[in-house]
């Protein structure tokens, strides 16, 4: 993939983002307007999250793949063009359409085509891994990448029961929410967090000692058996026996070994970067342990039932810290660190508006939905406000980013000899 193919999808990446942000800001206003009903606002909800992981963090991850593997997706230009500009057309006709009719006929059908299209472009980077993992000698960061595309093939099983449990009229059963919470378990901890910490390992230089190597495979056991038990952690909003609390918490804890050990790393990582990849990066990193740091808290029962029943609050806080946190932090982090973003003062002060907004947002959703655990609803009136007030600024800085973003390819594009 060349440098100008990388710019123009992550441009296509970044209208998706635009996307959502401007969903974003629609759900805030939403509860404003007494005329809506309530099923527009979850048909805008279920696009809003949709696109956010098939649009804006899947696209902008398989070029980050692509590039720092230096992947060869298909042979000719044309054919990596054609690939994904089908990838994009479906996730447009997906969001569109849960949109105007939430899980209707072409939502449904605009999934599944995705996922076929998705199977075969994640099939021939597999194939591509194999044939380069010789010439990587088998590094830790390759084993890594491999692993985060079969826990994609893993999360999607879950696609394939949703039109089932909906023809079979069980939508409402434990099963269907089972199933949600078991697609976005293995995408979010497995496949993303898998890919960006194979991206983190390959640019912290962490090749290592024999005896190095040997410890960061038995970190990456860790991470795996954590991942797969901590999602016994999406079971808890529903009565279910003590286990499932102690083997979320066991699995949180074998997740929160290997991040700590890997914490030692972010200081080579970040040696070169300049100060919006670092601001970036040090949220996205913050926000991984804090989000594994609420799965150790479901130990309690209590917690994890409140952290259910107030899913306005709580789960949308931390749906807010992995998506906004850690993940799209994390991609646009890394934009910065291979040229995509231009390195400039306007830029720093966006990325600075970014993260005051994603914190002003954390703390409102947070400190709402502790309070109320306590009965204490003093938040309560002035709450859709606050998280209109603070969503209009972060939209805001994801829009003047990608202004800066566009106007820069675009000088680019007219002088070539710019780098």
């Amino acid at each position: 993939m060349t440098d100008n193919m990388i710019k123009k999808w992550y441009g296509a990446a970044l209208i998706f983002f635009l996307f959502i942000a401007l969903e974003g800001l629609i759900i805030r206003w939403l509860p404003f307007q007494i005329n809506i009903e309530n099923k527009n606002y979850y048909n805008i909800l279920q696009s809003h999250s949709h696109t956010s992981f098939l649009g804006w963090v899947l696209v902008a991850l398989l070029l980050f793949i692509i590039f720092d593997f230096r992947l060869e997706l298909f042979r000719k230009k044309s054919s990596t063009n054609i690939f994904l500009s089908i990838f994009c057309l479906i996730v447009i006709m997906s969001g569109i359409s849960f949109v105007l009719s939430g899980y209707s006929v072409i939502s449904i059908v605009s999934l599944v085509v995705f996922l076929l299209v998705s199977y075969y472009g994640f099939y021939k980077l597999l194939k591509e891994i194999d044939r380069i993992e010789n010439r990587h000698n088998s590094q830790i960061y390759v084993v890594f990448i491999r692993a985060a595309i079969i826990f994609y093939f893993i999360s999607s099983l879950s696609t394939w029961v949703l039109p089932v449990l909906i023809v079979t009229d069980l939508k409402k059963s434990p099963f269907y929410f089972y199933n949600i919470y078991f697609y976005l378990h293995f995408l979010i901890n497995g496949f993303i967090t898998f890919v960006i910490l194979s991206i983190f390992l390959k640019n912290s230089n962490h090749s290592g000692s024999t005896k190095e190597k040997k410890l960061t495979y038995k970190i990456f056991i860790l991470l795996i058996t954590g991942t797969i038990l901590t999602y016994s952690g999406s079971l808890l909003w529903n009565k279910v026996p003590l286990i499932f609390n102690i083997l979320n918490f066991t699995g949180a804890l074998l997740i929160l070994v290997p991040i700590i050990y890997f914490t030692g790393f972010v200081s080579e990582y970040l040696r070169k970067a300049m100060l919006a990849e670092k601001l970036l990066f040090i949220i996205a990193w913050i926000s991984l342990i804090i989000k594994v740091l609420l799965q150790l808290s479901q130990l309690l029962p209590f917690l994890a039932e409140a952290s259910y029943i107030l899913r306005g609050q709580l789960i949308v806080g931390y749906m807010h810290l992995v998506t906004l946190g850690f993940i799209s932090s994390f991609i646009i982090s890394y934009a910065f660190r291979i040229g995509l973003f231009k390195n400039s003062k306007s830029n720093t002060l966006i990325i600075s508006l970014y993260i005051i907004s994603l914190l002003l947002t954390e703390l409102t959703l947070f400190t709402h939905g502790t309070l109320m655990i306590f009965g204490i609803y003093a938040l309560s009136p002035f709450f859709n406000l606050l998280m209109l007030l603070f969503t209009i600024p972060l939209a805001f800085s994801i829009f003047s980013l990608s202004i800066n973003f566009f106007i820069d390819y675009m000088k680019r594009k007219r002088s070539p000899e710019v780098r």
